[in-house]
């Protein structure tokens, strides 16, 4: 999840989106694992997404929060910081592989896209 300026086009009859924002949203997508989501540090400046992400990973829910995680993106100047939360209920085993703790770089391909990881 990211957010920020883009620019729409209605394009036979269907809004399409170009621009950073929209790239970045793309990527970010992209190098989350099932069962994951990350949000940019962009949409946390928001106190209202702040709480909302709390809510979502607090205690007695089925979310978990993943750490502060630097990705490195396609096409994009410099690291995206972002925060993830993980699905509970789904075996774990398929989204951290090859983890092995704090300060841990991952390196993924997701349809054909490298993406870098760096957790802290």
């Amino acid at each position: 999840i990211h957010s920020g300026q883009t620019t729409v086009v209605l394009l036979n009859g269907v809004n399409d989106y170009f621009g950073q924002t929209a790239n970045i949203a793309a990527r970010v997508q992209s190098a989350a694992k099932g069962s994951e989501c990350f949000v940019t540090e962009t949409v946390l400046e928001s106190a209202n997404a702040r709480e909302a992400y709390a809510e979502i990973t607090g205690l007695g829910t089925s979310f978990q929060a993943t750490p502060l995680t630097e990705l490195k993106l396609k096409g994009v100047n410099g690291k995206v910081h972002a925060r993830g939360f993980r699905w509970l209920l789904r075996s774990r085993r398929e989204s951290t592989s090859g983890l092995s703790g704090s300060g841990t770089s991952l390196e993924s391909n997701y349809m054909d896209r490298k993406v870098n990881r760096r957790y802290s």
